[in-house]
C-alpha cells in the first residue's frame, strides 16, 4: 500500500474532509485534496499519484474514475464569474443523491412536499457584489429539468462546517419566469438572490429533477445580477402598504420562491410579498392583473 503521506498533496499533507490544498499545489486540479474516497481509487490505480506526486495525469484519472468530483457538499468546486464553460460542466449522469444533502424547496411538481432529487452535485462561490445571477440556461442539457438553490454559509472555517451551517437564501425550478433563458429552456434553472455579503462564501447545489434529467449542465454565474433582485421577495421584507387605494406594476422575472418556514406561507412558487394593516374591520378586495 502507498504511504498516505502524499495522498493527494504535493507537499505531504494528509487528505481528510477538513483539508483545503494551499493555492499553489498541483493537486488543486480536480479532484483536490478533499475528496478521499477519489484519490484512493486514482492511487489504487497508479500508485505513483500517492508514493510521487499528484500530476495532471493523475487528475485526468481522477475524472474518469471518479466524477463528478463535487457530489457531496464537502466537495463543492469553487465556482467564479470568469472560469471557462468546461470547468463548470458537470455530467449528473454518475452522480447521486444522500438525505442529508436535503429535497429542493422550489421543486415546483411536490409544493409543501418532500421529494428526492436523483442526482446532485455542489459549488461554492465568494460574493464580489451584493447579488448574484446562476443559471444553467444554454449549457449542453438545454432540455434537461434542473433546480438550483443557493446557500448562506453561518461558518465557513471547514467544509464540513461550511456544509452543517448552510441556510437556504434561494431557489429557483423552472427557468419560464426567468427573462434571461430563452423560450426553448423552460425547464433549465434561473435564480438571482440579493442581500450577500461581499467577500462572504456561498454553497449552491445543482440537481437532476427526474432519472431522465441526469445530464451534462453547465452552470453560470454573474455578479452582480443584471437586473437587481425584488427587495420584497421574502416575507420578513414584505413592501409596506400605507395608502389606500394601492397599485403597482410588478416584474417576477426574477422573483424566487420564499423557502423559509415563517409563519406567513408554505407556498414555494416565486412570489413577493405586501403588508398592510385594517383601519377597520370589514373586506378587502386585491387583484392581479398579468402583463398589466
Amino acid at each position: 500500500t502507498a504511504s498516505p503521506r502524499h495522498l493527494c498533496s504535493d507537499s505531504g499533507t494528509t487528505c481528510t474532509s477538513d483539508t483545503e490544498c494551499p493555492s499553489k499545489e498541483l493537486c488543486r486540479a480536480a479532484p483536490g485534496c478533499a475528496d478521499c474516497v477519489c484519490c484512493r481509487r486514482v492511487c489504487a490505480a497508479d500508485p505513483s499519484c500517492c508514493r510521487d506526486s499528484w500530476t495532471q495525469k493523475c487528475a485526468d484519472m481522477a475524472s474518469q474514475l471518479c466524477e463528478p468530483i463535487n457530489d457531496d457538499c464537502v466537495n463543492a468546486f469553487e465556482l467564479r464569474a470568469d472560469q471557462p464553460a468546461a470547468e463548470r460542466t458537470v455530467d449528473l449522469r454518475r452522480a447521486t443523491w444522500t438525505p442529508d444533502e436535503g429535497s429542493f424547496c422550489c421543486d415546483s411538481n411536490v409544493l409543501g412536499e418532500e421529494r428526492s432529487p436523483p442526482a446532485t452535485v455542489w459549488f461554492r462561490f465568494t460574493a464580489t457584489a451584493e447579488s448574484a445571477h446562476l443559471s444553467t440556461c444554454g449549457g449542453p442539457a438545454s432540455y434537461g429539468d434542473s433546480l438550483l438553490e443557493v446557500f448562506a454559509v453561518d461558518d465557513p472555517s471547514t467544509p464540513t462546517t461550511r456544509c452543517a451551517t448552510r441556510r437556504t437564501i434561494g431557489c429557483m425550478d423552472d427557468a419560464a419566469f426567468a427573462p434571461s433563458c430563452d423560450a426553448d429552456e423552460p425547464a433549465a434553472a434561473d435564480v438571482c438572490v440579493g442581500g450577500l455579503t461581499v467577500g462572504a462564501e456561498y454553497l449552491v447545489k445543482l440537481g437532476a429533477k427526474r432519472e431522465q434529467d441526469r445530464q451534462r449542465y453547465t452552470l453560470a454565474l454573474e455578479m452582480p445580477c443584471a437586473d437587481a433582485p425584488l427587495p420584497n421577495g421574502r416575507c420578513e421584507t414584505a413592501e409596506v402598504i400605507a395608502h389606500m387605494p394601492f397599485a403597482t406594476t410588478l416584474d417576477l422575472g426574477y422573483a424566487v420562491p420564499d423557502c423559509a418556514q415563517t409563519p406567513c406561507s408554505s407556498d414555494h412558487w416565486p412570489s413577493v410579498w405586501f403588508e398592510w394593516t385594517a383601519p377597520v374591520c370589514g373586506r378587502v378586495y386585491a387583484k392581479a392583473c398579468n402583463g398589466v
